[in-house]
């Protein structure tokens, strides 16, 4: 559904029906309410782009008005919201509409629950990412203040989108709707759900219930103790929080875990200190707001009020739960100390930066500037700051990744799960033999957890040549799974069908046996049409594809050159011919007749970047990775995706990247090919490479950034969402293997 645009974020009278303010009569009173004052100390737009903001009637979830949302600054959008912004709900009275009577304190609304949602993906369905619940009572004298905050450490603590805000309904996978929960907590926020349950919100990090305030307790609105000093923030008197004048000298605390108690503490500082927490870089990498430089390395920050985050014990301080929780499940990274004058940081003093409210000679940050590094951090999964082809250092598209579960050997290919990334790989003293493994992090806990390695007597499964196809999800298990593997059994090579039942996590070789087992699939895909998968591969001479059943009763037609690439969905299917070509058509398969092999350009990847509104309707760009000059580089070409009613229809292509280091591949032996991916944030096309020196990023304007990694033996890639993840096969030059994942 479509919202109705709302007022702005200025002020709001949460009354019934159209009824605005009190009408004035002989029992004429002042104005009471309460003015809602809301921060942050994320970076936008890379953690939220969007703020929503619900309010209905506590005693029976009847929602009060249209949601209010807007975009948040910086942005190219109309009426965007600024941090801190204020909004101010007026309390309406029993006898506001009187004619003659005598003033009551009788509210026509007694309590109202306020929900402040963090959105990321725009306002009409973004992501929610944060989700902040308050039940106030109405003050009956006086406008008093309420501050709330979207804190760094609350990202992640809800799940849903934006599309059914202001629902007292939950959308089900029929797509009907069905009344909420009884809980009066879920109403008006549609299918937007905190990770904490219907009772709690996440809060500093920390499930917490929601809170319950009383209005009239609290403190009397002044806008001065909001705008840092100023009636707004445009007021020359207005001030705000510079990052790096508090903490370019910072010092990082050496932190202690106790995983027994789950408590982290620190030696304490010498006299008075803020705390900071170091979290990763926006997508424009480290820039000067909120980034400093800390021993030669790039430090991104997010701090906290002066005298929050710890408690003293002794000589040391005891860092707040939500704090030891991130850093224990590396959410963050550490905490930073600093100290004098320009480290006094409180409530009422907002952050500088692009998206304040302050917006005067006092916020020397309006604009995100790069941050300039002395030295760039480098470990095993990321690459080293960006050295380029001309020796320059490259800014960084994302943040470093981190390692999910433990190092495996061998991935050949990888799918995500409701319980975490199960993948292809081999066993850690025998890499030549392949197994099923679950990979994921529980409790800032790395782990790999075997799931599937009996293979038929005598027959061990080939490394580098499996293929992994989802069937279905399911709710807190592993996903069904076909899984298509190369089986060596004397020396005699042949394909073997693994199948997963997720209900029960029960692996098994498939039976009967199935007509389909040829052997090796140069590429494959699949793509979920109303639920029911359909699934597509590839043979020397063949384009398959068939159902449910998987692979059986495939529909096939020829190819005169083999295929090796494909990308497929909703919007068609896309195949690369072992000849440079790529054509693309509907969803069914047809033959490509005529063509003839060149070695000397060989399709690796094909992937569609984001939608653009134009002229002339909706459109996208599509690329492609191929080997060229006998296989000595590798290029990218984009096109303009293009189909006829029926057939394949060969795309244009045009060069946009050249000269790039090849990976090794091996498609004469059906090897999986290493990886291409792309990925559009903030309406820019990134694009992710395997190459000979790691994986490359560039941008739709061939920008090349740092490398994700140095390492030569990058697999598969996934960009999904905000993130990429991607599997690193062997340790080479230090880096060791496994599966990273970094996001925007």
């Amino acid at each position: 559904m479509r919202r109705v645009a709302s007022r702005n974020f200025l002020r709001f009278a949460p009354v019934a029906a159209a009824a605005a303010l009190a009408i004035a009569s002989c029992a004429k009173r002042d104005p009471a309410g309460i003015t809602l004052a809301l921060s942050t100390d994320v970076v936008v737009p890379e953690d939220i782009d969007a703020v929503a903001l619900v309010f209905t009637d506590a005693s029976n979830g009847r929602v009060i008005g249209a949601p209010i949302v807007r975009a948040a600054a910086p942005s190219a959008a109309g009426n965007v919201v600024r941090f801190p912004s204020t909004i101010t709900l007026q309390t309406r009275f029993e006898d506001d509409s009187a004619g003659f009577s005598t003033a009551s304190d009788r509210r026509v609304i007694e309590a109202v629950q306020i929900a402040i949602v963090g959105l990321k993906g725009g306002t009409e369905t973004g992501t929610a990412v944060t989700l902040r619940r308050i039940v106030t009572s109405m003050p009956t004298d006086g406008v008093h203040l309420l501050r709330v905050a979207i804190p760094y450490l609350d990202l992640g603590g809800a799940t849903g989108d934006s599309s059914q805000l202001g629902l007292t309904s939950r959308p089900f996978s029929s797509g009907t709707l069905t009344p909420a929960s009884v809980n009066l907590a879920s109403f008006g926020i549609g299918g937007i759900r905190s990770v904490c349950g219907d009772d709690e919100d996440r809060v500093d990090g920390v499930c917490t219930p929601i809170g319950k305030v009383e209005g009239q307790s609290l403190p009397s609105f002044n806008a001065r103790k909001v705008f840092g000093g100023g009636e707004t923030g445009t007021d020359s008197d207005a001030k705000c929080f510079k990052i790096p004048e508090c903490f370019q000298s910072g010092e990082l605390l050496t932190i202690t875990v106790d995983e027994k108690t789950k408590k982290c503490t620190a030696v304490a500082p010498v006299g008075d200190f803020t705390l900071a927490l170091v979290r990763k870089p926006g997508a424009a990498g480290p820039t000067t707001p909120s980034c400093v430089t800390l021993g030669g390395q790039a430090t991104c920050l997010a701090p906290l009020d002066s005298g929050t985050g710890y408690s003293f014990d002794g000589a040391s301080i005891v860092l707040s739960q939500g704090i030891c929780d991130a850093f224990r499940e590396k959410r963050i990274s550490g905490v930073v100390a600093g100290k004098g004058a320009a480290c006094t940081k409180t409530p009422e003093l907002p952050l500088c930066g692009p998206s304040s409210s302050v917006q005067n000679t006092n916020n020397s940050y309006q604009e995100a500037g790069a941050l300039l590094v002395d030295a760039a951090a480098s470990d095993g999964a990321t690459g080293d700051g960006g050295a380029g082809d001309g020796g320059t250092q490259l800014p960084r598209a994302l943040p470093p990744a981190t390692q999910i579960g433990l190092a495996e050997v061998s991935i050949s290919d990888f799918v995500h799960t409701d319980l975490g990334y199960v993948a292809l790989a081999g066993e850690p003293l025998a890499a030549a033999n392949t197994r099923l493994v679950l990979l994921n992090t529980t409790a800032g806990v790395e782990k790999s957890t075997p799931v599937f390695n009996a293979w038929p007597s005598g027959a061990v499964a080939l490394p580098t040549y499996g293929r992994i196809f989802p069937a279905a999800g399911v709710v807190g298990k592993l996903s069904d799974l076909w899984v298509s593997v190369g089986l060596s059994n004397g020396g005699v090579t042949a394909g073997g069908l693994v199948s997963l039942l997720g209900a029960t996590n029960n692996y098994s070789i498939y039976q009967p046996p199935v007509t389909d087992l040829r052997y090796p699939y140069l590429a494959h895909g699949h793509v979920f049409l109303n639920g029911v998968p359909q699934y597509y591969r590839t043979t020397n001479s063949e384009l398959c594809t068939s159902g449910v059943a998987m692979f059986e009763f495939p529909l096939c037609a020829p190819t005169s050159v083999p295929v090796t690439a494909i990308h497929v969905g909703a919007e068609g299917l896309f195949i690369g011919l072992k000849n440079g070509k790529v054509f693309a058509g509907n969803l069914a398969v047809y033959e490509v007749l005529g063509q003839q092999s060149n070695v000397d350009l060989i399709p690796m990847g094909i992937s569609l970047g984001g939608v653009f509104s134009t002229d002339a309707g909706a459109s996208r760009t599509g690329y492609v990775a191929r080997y060229a000059a006998q296989r000595t580089t590798l290029e990218i070409s984009r096109f303009s995706p293009s189909f006829l009613a029926t057939g394949l229809q060969e795309q244009g292509l045009s060069g946009l990247i050249g000269g790039i280091s090849p990976p090794n591949w091996d498609d004469s032996k059906g090897e999986t090919a290493p990886g291409f991916a792309v990925l559009n944030h903030g309406g820019i096309d990134y694009i992710f490479v395997a190459s000979g020196d790691g994986l490359r990023v560039y941008d739709q304007s061939g920008n090349r950034y740092a490398n994700l990694t140095d390492s030569p033996t990058v697999g598969k890639i996934i960009a999904d969402g905000n993130c990429v993840t991607y599997a690193i096969r062997a340790e080479t030059i230090g880096i060791k293997p496994g599966l990273f994942q970094t996001c925007f």
